[in-house]
């Protein structure tokens, strides 16, 4: 038991340092870190939700929640080819507008108003220049807002048999990809301080 304890804390430890360099400053360490880390804890419940898209069976959702790990992994192998401003674009520009689209197409049983909040978050945690930090941090919420006032005034697209629970996922998986965020933030800092 403790032998397979260790390889996954080593297989975490080799996935959270995907692209570091010796020559980054601290700052920039904990940036790819954190992405790295929030990445993979992504990765894990996305597919963990393709598999509730099983039964019962849900085409659109299975394929839906596959082609988010995809990008996801597609976000961790630029930060391994140490293409980090653009992994972090991607995930502050194109994440955001993937979760538009799903809650435009599904409604907000979707749950996709609570992805804003980690996109807001990160886009003050993960890039360096202030005007970048405000730019993306306006976009999501202007998306969110957007996304807000159709659902105010228009149907969904196509129609939702999304139960209560998925809207409790979402929920709970944007918490999780916050706390995650915040508490590698707050342990590397620590580890540096020391």
């Amino acid at each position: 038991m403790k032998d397979k304890k260790k390889q996954l804390n080593k297989i975490w430890a080799e996935l959270s340092d995907y692209g570091l360099d010796d020559n980054f400053s601290y700052i920039e360490k904990i940036r790819i870190r954190v992405l790295n880390q929030a990445i993979i804890v992504m990765v894990l419940i996305q597919s963990t939700m393709s598999i509730s898209h099983l039964y019962p069976f849900q085409l659109e959702g299975l394929l839906v929640a596959l082609a988010i790990s995809l990008l996801f992994l597609f976000l961790l192998y630029l930060n391994k080819n140490k293409q980090h401003y653009i992994s972090r674009l991607i995930f502050n520009i194109l994440m955001p507008i993937v979760a538009f689209t799903i809650g435009i197409l599904y409604g907000a049983k979707a749950g996709a108003q609570y992805n804003f909040f980690t996109f807001i978050l990160t886009s003050f945690f993960l890039h360096k220049r202030l005007s970048t930090k405000l730019t993306l941090a306006f976009f999501n919420f202007g998306l969110y807002l957007i996304l807000k006032y159709y659902w105010e005034n228009y149907d969904n697209l196509l129609s939702s048999d999304l139960l209560m629970l998925m809207e409790i996922l979402t929920f709970i998986i944007t918490s999780a990809a916050i706390v995650t965020i915040i508490h590698v933030f707050l342990t590397e800092i620590k580890k540096h301080n020391q």
